[in-house]
C-alpha cells in the first residue's frame, strides 16, 4: 500500500502539486482570518440589518446582479466571435448562463463550466478544442476587466486600497502598474496580431481589437455592478469609497476562486471582512449573505430550472435541442 502511495505522489506534476499547496494555502489563511473577524460580530446585529434592508435597495442590487449575468453571457458570445463562429446571442444565452451559474457555485470552474459548455455547445457543432478556448477566455475576461478596476483603485488611491488589504502602499502600487501594463499588452497584442499564433502544439486564437475591446468593456461593467449589487446592501455611511471596496471585492472573488471552494464561501467573507474596521463587519457580513442569495443562490436555482425543462421537453440532455446554423 505505501509503494503505490509512494508512486502516486510522486507521479503527481508540479503544477498540479503547487496549485494545490496555494488552494491549501488560501483555505488555512481564511479559516484563521475569518474566525478572527466573526468573533467580534453580534449575530443578533447581522440579523437585524438583514431585515432593515429596504425593498427597492434590495430590487435594484437584483438588477446589478441580472446585468452583470448579462455580461457573463457577453463573455462567452464574444469568446465564440473570436472563433469567427456567427451563432446568435440567444443560442449562446441558455448554455453560457448556466455554465457561470454552476462554476461560480461549485468551485473549479475551467472542469465545472468547460463540460456544461460541452454538452451545450456541441450540438452547435463545436469540438472540445473549441470549448477550451470559449472557457479559458471567459476566465481571460473577468481578469481583464478586473485588472482595469485594481490599476484604477491602486492609482487613484492606493493609500486606501493598501490600508483595507493590509498590504504596503508600494505592493499595492505595483500590483495597479502590473494589471494596466498586462491590459494594455493584451490590447496591443488584439492590435497588431488578431489571428491564431501557434503555441506549442495548439494554435491560440488572439482576438482582434474590437473583440479585446468588448471584452475589455464588459468585464469591467461586469465588476462594477457585481461589486455595486454588494454596495448597494450595505447600510450607508460606508467606510470605504465604492471603487476601493470594487478592488477589495475583486481581490475576494479571485482568492474564492483561487482556492476552489464552492462559491468561495469562507474565503470572499475573510478578504472582505478584513478590508473594515470592526464597527462596519456586522452590517458588511449582512450583505454578504444576502449577495449570496442574489448572485450565487438565485442564478443556480434559475439554472437548474431551465436544465430540467430542458430535459423534460426534449428528453435528451440540457438545452440540446439547438442545431448549427447552416
Amino acid at each position: 500500500m505505501w509503494h503505490d502511495l509512494r508512486a502516486r505522489l510522486l507521479g503527481i506534476r508540479p503544477g498540479r502539486a503547487f496549485g494545490a499547496v496555494v488552494m491549501v494555502a488560501i483555505l488555512v489563511a481564511a479559516g484563521f482570518i475569518l474566525h478572527h473577524e466573526v468573533e467580534a460580530i453580534d449575530v443578533a446585529t447581522v440579523r437585524a440589518t438583514m431585515m432593515e434592508v429596504p425593498w427597492p435597495l434590495l430590487l435594484a442590487a437584483a438588477g446589478h446582479v441580472a446585468v452583470a449575468y448579462l455580461m457573463l453571457v457577453t463573455y462567452d458570445y464574444l469568446s465564440i466571435r473570436l472563433l469567427t463562429k456567427s451563432i446568435p446571442f440567444r443560442q449562446v444565452a441558455p448554455t453560457a448562463f448556466v455554465a457561470f451559474s454552476f462554476s461560480n457555485n461549485l468551485g473549479f470552474a475551467v472542469v465545472t463550466g468547460g463540460s456544461l459548455r460541452y454538452r451545450g455547445y456541441r450540438p452547435l457543432g463545436f469540438t472540445a478544442g473549441d470549448v477550451a478556448v470559449v472557457t479559458l477566455y471567459s476566465h481571460v475576461c473577468f481578469f481583464v476587466g478586473g485588472g482595469a478596476i485594481l490599476a484604477a483603485a491602486a492609482l487613484g488611491d492606493g493609500g486606501a486600497l493598501a490600508q483595507a488589504l493590509g498590504l504596503p502602499v508600494v505592493v499595492v502600487w505595483g500590483a495597479g502598474a502590473a494589471a494596466a501594463v498586462a491590459i494594455a499588452a493584451y490590447l496591443v497584442l488584439a492590435a497588431r496580431v488578431g489571428r491564431p499564433v501557434k503555441l506549442w502544439r495548439f494554435n491560440l486564437p488572439i482576438p482582434r481589437l474590437p473583440i479585446a475591446l468588448g471584452q475589455l468593456a464588459a468585464s469591467t461593467v461586469d465588476v462594477l455592478v457585481s461589486a455595486g449589487a454588494l454596495y448597494l446592501l450595505v447600510p450607508q455611511p460606508f467606510p470605504l469609497d465604492f471603487l476601493t471596496f470594487a478592488a477589495v471585492t475583486i481581490a475576494a472573488i479571485g482568492a474564492g476562486a483561487a482556492s476552489h471552494v464552492p462559491g468561495g464561501i469562507g474565503v470572499v467573507e475573510a478578504v472582505l471582512l478584513f478590508s473594515v474596521p470592526v464597527e462596519a463587519k456586522a452590517e458588511l457580513l449582512a450583505a454578504i449573505l444576502m449577495f449570496r442569495l442574489l448572485y450565487y443562490f438565485a442564478p443556480l436555482a434559475i439554472a437548474t430550472t431551465l436544465i430540467l425543462i430542458d430535459m423534460a421537453s426534449s428528453g435528451r440532455t440540457f438545452l440540446s435541442r439547438a442545431r448549427p446554423p447552416g
